[in-house]
């Protein structure tokens, strides 16, 4: 005769519960909201241009946000990267460029930051 394991647990193990200070809360979501350099209001009303959208949780917003940061701040990264690579501090457009050209993830940027034509003398 087998024995079954209680429900709710996988191998009859006492399944515990999480103390108050371990389960997530609130508050936690707020203080992630508080690190976020772009302003919420913002996001929310970019988001809002598209007429399709009536109401955008707040929860959108910070995700939004907080994934615009990451991909600046990869943007900025590599752009630096670069320019210290041609020896220079100050970062050019030519970096930012670099950047788009040297990460395929990038691809989507060809429109906002095109190649220059270049002046043949």
């Amino acid at each position: 005769m087998s024995e079954e394991a209680p429900e709710g647990t996988k191998d009859g193990a006492k399944e515990e519960v999480p103390s108050p200070a371990e389960r997530p809360s609130k508050r936690k979501a707020a203080d992630d909201e508080t690190l976020l350099s772009i302003p919420r209001n913002s996001v929310k009303k970019i988001m809002k241009l598209d007429e399709d959208v009536k109401q955008v949780q707040q929860e959108a917003v910070i995700m939004v946000a907080k994934a615009t940061e990451l991909f600046m701040a990869k943007l900025a990264k590599q752009a630096h990267q670069h320019a210290v690579s041609e020896g220079r501090r100050q970062v050019k457009y030519d970096d930012i460029l670099a950047a788009r050209l040297e990460d395929e993830s990038m691809t989507f940027l060809k429109h906002i930051i095109p190649e220059l034509p270049t002046s043949e003398p």
